[in-house]
């Protein structure tokens, strides 16, 4: 996929005929190679070109996610759901970014909101982390 998405950007082609920025490609297989610090250079640079793609702010949250810089996933949470409001993973990935940096009331709102029975399982290690630290 790297190999085609380098291949495929140019000066006169910089844009998919869907809207979607070719280097945004680019920086998708440098993620999932592993390689964030340059996905996301890759990643600001498609923002430049178009900064209301859902997938452009999607995986930048996730890529500072994965460097540990919560501060700046949840700027790009925070931006996606201003676009779309109803962004189930938007709102999983910041509520994990107000969680990470240890803001569980907010964290608490937000993994509500998506599991107010409190059913999936995959939440409920935040569920009790954040329900010990307000019972304090």
């Amino acid at each position: 996929m790297k190999f085609y998405a380098e291949k495929a950007e140019n000066p006169f082609y910089n844009c998919h005929p869907s809207g979607v920025p070719v280097i945004s490609y680019h920086a998708y297989a440098l993620q999932r190679m592993n390689r964030i610090d340059e996905a996301l250079q890759n990643y600001k640079k498609a923002y430049k070109l178009h900064p209301y793609n859902y997938q452009i702010l999607s995986n930048m949250g996730k890529c500072y996610g994965v460097r540990d810089d919560f501060k700046n996933a949840e700027k790009k949470y925070s931006e996606l759901l201003k676009i779309w409001p109803e962004s189930r993973q938007a709102r999983f990935g910041l509520a994990k970014s107000y969680y990470e940096q240890e803001n569980y009331e907010s964290a608490f709102i937000l993994f509500d909101y998506l599991d107010p029975k409190r059913e999936n399982e995959s939440l409920k290690t935040y569920f009790e982390k954040i329900d010990s630290f307000m019972q304090k």
